[in-house]
């Protein structure tokens, strides 16, 4: 039976010893994975004994695997030491209080406000809209775009208007003068 190392008492493994290696494959078919005491049974083939290996290896004193288990067990002592340090260390980052020049808000700049007077991203600020006029608290600030619906907007004005310029129809009417209003050569051929 295998010995805690310090304590000295059964720290859950032994070492069987069969004649043949027949009865060895079959008890290891048949017992491998049975539940004893409410304990998952495994069962390994072990190359030889030595003196001194029924002791436990692991730091502790016990077995290496208890060591490395990563499932809740009640009665080897709730988790792996390993595992159990690891929660240990991310309770104790948890309970940590946050360091306040440390967190991300406090480097942020303030956000900027338009300069009083200028108009919010629809045009106009509220006046005649029953909002309060100018003096209405959201007056001069953006609409409910965000800075992307800006740039969609703005390349799809200056779309249009590139391809106004391509077009022949935008040209001509820059070209040609409103027949209303009449140059001042053509004043001085009329008389």
């Amino acid at each position: 039976m295998g010995l805690h190392r310090v304590n000295r008492t059964p720290c859950g493994f032994c070492f069987v010893i069969f004649n043949n290696r027949k009865a060895l494959l079959n008890a290891q078919k048949l017992l491998n994975g049975t539940i004893l005491d409410g304990q998952v049974l495994k069962v390994e083939i072990d190359p030889g004994f030595r003196e001194g290996r029924q002791y436990g290896r692991a730091r502790s004193g016990g077995q290496v695997r208890d060591e490395l288990r990563a499932s809740f067990d009640v009665n080897r002592g709730g988790y792996g030491a390993i595992v159990e340090s690891q929660m240990e260390a991310a309770k104790a980052e948890l309970l940590t209080p946050i360091n306040q020049s440390q967190s991300p808000a406090v480097h942020m700049p303030p956000p900027r406000l338009p300069p009083p007077g200028q108009h919010n991203f629809r045009g106009g600020n509220f006046r005649g809209r029953g909002r309060g006029g100018r003096f209405h608290p959201y007056a001069n600030r953006g609409g409910h775009r965000d800075f992307r619906d800006r740039e969609r907007y703005n390349r799809r004005r200056s779309d249009r208007q590139n391809a106004g310029n391509t077009g022949s129809r935008r040209e001509e009417t820059r070209d040609d003068p409103n027949p209303r209003w009449r140059r001042n050569d053509s004043d001085e051929d009329d008389d």
